[in-house]
């Protein structure tokens, strides 16, 4: 007989992708059909911000609606739910310390070209700067338009002299679509002191535009993603015989590699087995929805 069949995919209540089957003329007996449908990049802002503000849980629920001969079968056919996390920020946080600073070379080649000769540990630097004990990340506000990425790091002034932060930078890729290079301080502390400790809170906003292509390229990687983040800092190093220096300077420490993650997501597997699952054929454990595997650098 002639079957309709359509299938709406709803990424909470934005529908994503339908699935379409019309006018198909089945034979008796069993037959195999195939259902082909591509997921709207363009709604990703839609459903963005809902999935931001439950906690990264994308839920996903599938309408299946069949018609044979015009006449509605879909009764057989039950709505489907299932939520599955995609971890980014969940484990961007660690609390493994890297010390920046100079090496041993004399303060005239230092002055002469400071970047050539800044070292992170390990080894630990001969003259040490700065130590960034922890650091951590979470969503903030998000909207259609952007999203805002918090920070939180902790930073040890190495030296004697005070040392004033000027700025944050925070490099986040994700399967090489770059995020941010560029955080504003929001820290009311900015001035170190010889020896101190300091909490920085720094935030940065991203265009959803860059969120959109990431997560086409989750898609196109089978649902896989490297994320790679690195830090730095801008500080001003005053005039002082620390150093050898005989003028304030201002200095670009340079971004260091903190962190890498591989994020893994099945979502085409969970549904197939939900779908298996309502029709009685489900076999074996239920697929991992979502894998989060980090390396601290």
């Amino acid at each position: 007989g002639v079957v309709d069949v359509d299938a709406a995919i709803h990424f909470f209540d934005v529908e994503a992708a339908s699935l379409t089957l019309a006018d198909t003329d089945i034979p008796r007996g069993k037959s195999t059909v195939h259902l082909a449908a591509s997921l709207q990049h363009a709604d990703f802002i839609l459903w963005w911000p809902r999935f931001v503000n439950e906690g990264e849980q994308l839920k996903i629920r599938i309408q299946p609606r069949a018609r044979l001969l015009g006449v509605s079968i879909s009764p057989s056919l039950p709505d489907l739910e299932m939520v599955v996390p995609i971890p980014i920020m969940l484990h961007l946080s660690s609390d493994k310390p890297l010390t920046l600073g100079f090496d041993g070379s004399s303060p005239l080649e230092i002055l002469a070209n400071p970047a050539d000769h800044i070292k992170v540990s390990p080894p630990q630097p001969d003259r040490p700067l700065v130590t960034l004990e922890s650091w951590e990340l979470h969503w903030g506000e998000v909207s259609t338009d952007e999203t805002e990425i918090l920070g939180t790091l902790v930073v040890q002034n190495e030296t004697s002299i005070p040392l004033p932060v000027q700025g944050i930078r925070l490099g986040l890729d994700m399967n090489e679509v770059s995020l941010t290079k560029m955080a504003g301080l929001t820290s009311t502390q900015t001035f170190l002191d010889g020896g101190e400790r300091a909490f920085l809170s720094f935030n940065a906003r991203v265009d959803n535009s860059r969120l959109v292509a990431w997560w086409a390229s989750h898609l196109q990687h089978q649902e896989n993603t490297r994320i790679r983040l690195s830090l730095g800092l801008t500080v001003a190093l005053p005039s002082t015989s620390v150093f050898g220096l005989v003028f304030p300077l201002e200095l670009a420490l340079p971004l260091v590699p903190a962190f890498e993650c591989d994020l893994t997501t099945d979502i085409m597997g969970v549904a197939n087995y939900k779908i298996d699952e309502a029709l009685g054929k489900a076999a074996g454990p239920e697929p991992e929805a979502a894998r989060l595997t980090c390396v601290g650098q």
